[in-house]
């Protein structure tokens, strides 16, 4: 099960990899910022606009986020509003790995494994994980080939230790 967590987290933390595309973040209220996500960092996400500058918004003020590479609109609050636990454990990992340069450097690696990318690009997937869907997610065989991936054991050892 803590692999299953891990992927998730992984995917989630993986709005990084949007970080080099320009996004549409449309605000909940009704606004929209055109710019690359800069970062993401408890709870709060770093844009870089051309009009306003580099700004912070807070993903409960976030409605969606559309780039030009993702299929789906996601709605970064989803995932952890439908299970309060899984908010618990991914924000425990999420700790840990930002805390750890070995383990920070495996997940960057995984990010860029074209098995993951191509997991990421899967609109059924993002749209699971971003509602907590396990039930999809474990009947998906990208999600389940992707459980199995080198570098998830490898973080996830370094996360046991």
């Amino acid at each position: 099960m803590k692999k299953i967590f891990l992927c998730l987290l992984l995917l989630t933390l993986s709005i990084s990899a949007y970080c080099q595309e320009t996004s549409q973040i449309e605000l909940t209220d009704g606004s929209t910022i055109k710019g690359k996500i800069v970062s993401l960092t408890n709870g709060v996400y770093t844009i870089e606009a051309p009009t306003l500058g580099r700004i912070a918004v807070a993903s409960s003020k976030i409605k969606k986020i559309e780039t030009s590479g993702a299929s789906p609109s996601l709605a970064p609050n989803a995932v952890t509003a439908a299970n309060p636990e899984m908010k618990a454990q991914i924000n425990n990992y999420t700790a840990q790995i930002m805390s750890n340069p070995d383990i920070l450097k495996i997940t960057t690696d995984l990010a860029n494994d074209p098995q993951f990318q191509e997991m990421m690009k899967d609109p059924q997937i993002m749209r699971a994980v971003y509602a907590g869907d396990m039930q999809t997610l474990m009947s998906n065989p990208k999600f389940m080939n992707a459980i199995n991936n080198p570098k998830i054991n490898q973080i996830k050892d370094k996360l046991d230790k």
